[in-house]
């Protein structure tokens, strides 16, 4: 569990630059992680439900089949406002379940409206 959200792990491409691990994220309304920044790209695939990507100060509404992009260093989350969703996070890098694994191990989630 990260945030509240189930991760799981489903590709760890090493073999290809740049590497690539894939997620397969089933998240629930108003939790996730906090926002956060890292040094890779990563990409998000609405699979079911609606999603919110905040990519620095921009809100985006996401629904099935959108696409959205988290730049390397850009402060982000992803956040559920359906009330389950599902989404693949592709990472451009080989260390994305490691920081997931410490995200999860210090319960850095975020159950707090941006609106507030």
């Amino acid at each position: 569990m990260v945030g509240g959200d189930v991760v799981t792990c489903k590709a760890d491409l090493q073999l290809v630059e740049p590497h690539l691990q894939i997620f397969v994220v089933d998240g629930t309304r108003a939790v996730g992680l906090a926002p956060h920044t890292h040094p890779w790209d990563e990409v998000v695939v609405v699979l079911d439900g609606e999603l919110e990507l905040q990519t620095g100060i921009e809100v985006h509404l996401m629904v099935r089949g959108a696409l959205g992009v988290a730049p390397a260093g850009c402060v982000h989350d992803v956040r559920t406002v359906s009330e389950t969703s599902r989404y693949l996070a592709i990472t451009s890098t080989d260390r994305a379940a490691g920081f997931y694994a410490d995200m999860s191990n210090n319960n850095h989630n975020n159950t707090e409206s941006r609106d507030q």
